[in-house]
C-alpha cells in the first residue's frame, strides 16, 4: 500500500485596505506590487497594483494559512 504524502500548508501575508485583502508578490526599495486575495475562495487573483514602499510598510499584516 503506497504511502500518501502530507500536503504542506500555504501561507500568505495578507493586509486589508478599504475592505479588500491584498498580498504582496514583489517589492524593492521604492515600490511594492500587490494582488487581491479572496479570503472565501482562498486564492490570489486580479490586477496587480503598484504601491509605495512607505504605504506598504505602514500596513498591519496577518498571516493567512490554508491547509487545502
Amino acid at each position: 500500500m503506497p504511502h500518501k504524502k502530507k500536503k504542506k500548508a500555504n501561507s500568505f501575508n495578507v493586509y486589508v485596505h478599504e475592505g479588500v485583502a491584498y498580498t504582496p508578490i514583489h517589492k524593492n526599495l521604492e515600490h511594492a506590487w500587490v494582488v487581491p486575495f479572496d479570503m472565501k475562495r482562498k486564492n490570489v487573483g486580479g490586477g496587480v497594483k503598484k504601491v509605495s514602499i512607505d504605504f506598504f510598510n505602514s500596513q498591519k499584516f496577518a498571516i493567512f494559512v490554508s491547509n487545502d
